[in-house]
């Protein structure tokens, strides 16, 4: 039987291509003579040696040249554990097969192979010799003995149902039943995972299903003993909570006050201050949520898991005992030989009907109704029709004479105009500036435009009385906001129960924000009403711009709104998310006016 290829490999040089992937240059010999470079094949083996890992493997994953030396090949990191770059030294090129056989001669040692490295190859090679011969995968070190099967500390053995032998199980717990008229003495029981508890308050089953929180950290400020959880507690405010293990002064039945987050929860505690401190080892802390409710039991209770089927024993008298606890249901065993049909037992007296439930508590008042906004204020009625001109009332006193004021300039001397008398109708050719007095009704009229515009009037009616003065407008309530680099919030408030028209404004280099919007503010834990609007001007780089705007204003042109989901309590305070990415601090305005 011809030997797989196997000669010394003397690396010369070597280079990473990638995680684990190398490029190997060296020269190769066989002293048999059997073998040359062009022998060298993809799936071969390089062994090295290195210092601190000893004999290291990688495999020949690419030929780059084979035809003589020094050849040059691609290897791959072929070892257990982290890559290592091939060490620069004299090793070896092993071919591995089927029946994975050692070279004969001559010896590594004799081609001059450092003695360690042979070692280190024989080994694995006889590792992977042994893994093939006995049809096992990978390493002797993942199969178990047979002296540990159903051993101590070693691995439980399966029977024909591949199920684990019952004589390999552990003791099973016994589930225990206590009765209860509440939650709280429920909480309070000294129960383990399984046990059941019967509550006559509420006619519920509720079995213990998770262990106790662990109570890792204790402190009180205040009176407020704050205590943290080892894990996610899931509980709210009002939840009764039994904690134990921690101390004195800590455990006890309380009712949570607060859960500032998901592990941390408080309590009213009136005790001396106390800093946080670690609880060694873990208390425990027991709420409603390590219970889960069962079926509601009946009068009889429910019927517990079949046991084993026992030899079937003599037929005793028929006597009816009282129904007790069910039992926790045990591990199914193997089904035993039937036993021969026993009398049937007599049937049990009904259960009493259940404690009636206490009636529920009266619930709290709904909010008062909001207050419907004030009516506009009417139209102006039409101007009344001018009165009928009066008669010219007598001629009042000449006044005293003026004293003479300084003479003016002589204007130059304008168009001659033509005046008429003599005519009750229009004269005709009439230029502009040419004035016509009509005899008929004492009125003079200047000619303009084409048209004979009347220039006085020859009687004046009484003044007429004067009109009532219009409603006083609402004056505009203002005000600026400085608006710092970064994104901030602002907000302004107005008096609740009126309707407003209101504005932000900002108009900066390269930036311009608009809001504004028409709203109606009654009660400041209900929605406002109106419609909105913002603007943000984005081409100029956004150096301020709006992000947010309020949240609290609802309704629907042409509907009638009944949208309640605002959960806040300032409705009268409109608040705006700004962003100001210019540099510097900003100045935007603000304002509103009552309508």
């Amino acid at each position: 039987m011809t030997k797989p290829l196997s000669g010394r490999f003397a690396v010369t040089s070597v280079s990473t291509v990638s995680a684990g992937i190398y490029s190997i240059s060296g020269n190769f010999s066989d002293d048999s003579g059997l073998y040359g470079p062009s022998d060298v094949e993809v799936g071969q083996r390089v062994y090295l040696y290195d210092s601190n890992a000893g004999a290291i493997r990688y495999e020949i994953t690419a030929l780059v040249n084979v035809s003589s030396n020094p050849i040059r090949l691609t290897v791959a990191w072929d070892s257990a554990g982290v890559a290592i770059e091939p060490p620069g030294s004299t090793g070896v090129i092993l071919a591995v097969t089927t029946n994975l056989l050692l070279p004969e001669q001559p010896s590594f040692t004799q081609q001059g192979i450092d003695e360690l490295l042979a070692a280190g190859i024989i080994a694995e090679t006889y590792r992977e010799q042994l893994d093939s011969v006995s049809g096992t995968t990978g390493s002797l070190g993942d199969y178990v003995p047979l002296t540990q099967k159903g051993a101590s500390s070693g691995v439980a053995e399966l029977d024909a149902n591949a199920k684990i032998k019952i004589a390999q199980l552990p003791g099973l717990a016994i589930t225990n039943t206590y009765a209860v008229a509440t939650e709280t003495a429920m909480l309070q029981l000294d129960v383990e995972v399984g046990d059941i508890a019967i509550r006559s308050d509420v006619s519920k089953t509720f079995v213990f299903a998770a262990t106790a929180l662990e109570a890792t950290t204790k402190q009180i400020s205040t009176n407020t003993a704050t205590i943290t959880t080892g894990s996610v507690h899931g509980l709210t405010t009002g939840d009764t909570v039994v904690i134990s293990g921690v101390d004195a002064t800590f455990n006890g039945t309380y009712t949570v006050a607060s859960t500032p987050t998901t592990t941390t929860f408080t309590y009213t505690k009136v005790a001396s201050n106390t800093g946080p401190s670690a609880v060694s080892p873990a208390g425990s802390v027991v709420s409603k949520h390590n219970w889960l409710e069962l079926l509601s039991p009946t009068s009889a209770g429910a019927t517990g898991a079949t046991g084993l089927t026992g030899a079937t024993g003599p037929t005793g008298a028929s006597v009816t005992g009282n129904t007790g606890p069910t039992g926790a249901t045990g591990a199914i065993g193997n089904t035993g030989a039937t036993g021969a049909v026993g009398n049937t037992g007599a049937t049990g007296a009904n259960g009493s009907t259940g404690v009636a439930g206490n009636t529920g508590a009266v619930g709290a008042t709904g909010l008062t109704g909001v207050t419907g906004a004030t009516g506009l204020t009417g139209a102006t009625g039409v101007t009344g029709l001018t009165g009928m001109t009066g008669a010219t009332g007598p001629t009042g006193a000449t006044g005293f004479t003026g004293a003479t004021g300084v003479t003016g300039a002589t204007g130059d001397t304008g168009t001659r105009g033509v005046f008429s008398t003599a005519e009750d109708t229009p004269p005709t050719g009439a230029v502009q500036g040419d004035v016509w007095f009509d005899p008929a009704t004492g009125i003079m009229f200047v000619y303009y435009d084409n048209f004979w515009i009347q220039a006085s009037s020859n009687t004046s009616g009484d003044k007429g009385a004067t009109g009532a003065t219009g409603p006083t407008g609402s004056a505009a309530t203002t005000g600026s906001w400085t608006i710092a680099t970064g994104t901030n919030t602002y907000n302004f408030e107005v008096p609740s129960g009126g309707t407003y028209t209101m504005w932000v404004k900002g108009n900066i280099p390269n930036g311009i924000i608009i809001w504004n919007a028409t709203v109606s503010v009654t009660n400041t834990n209900v929605p406002a009403i109106g419609y909105q609007y913002a603007w943000n001007y984005t081409g100029g780089g956004s150096p301020i711009s709006l992000t947010a705007i309020p949240n609290q204003i609802r309704g629907v042109a042409g509907t009638i709104s009944t949208d309640a989901t605002y959960a806040g309590t300032s409705s009268n305070r409109f608040d705006f998310t700004i962003a100001n990415t210019s540099g510097s601090s900003q100045t935007i305005y603000y304002g509103y006016t009552v309508i």
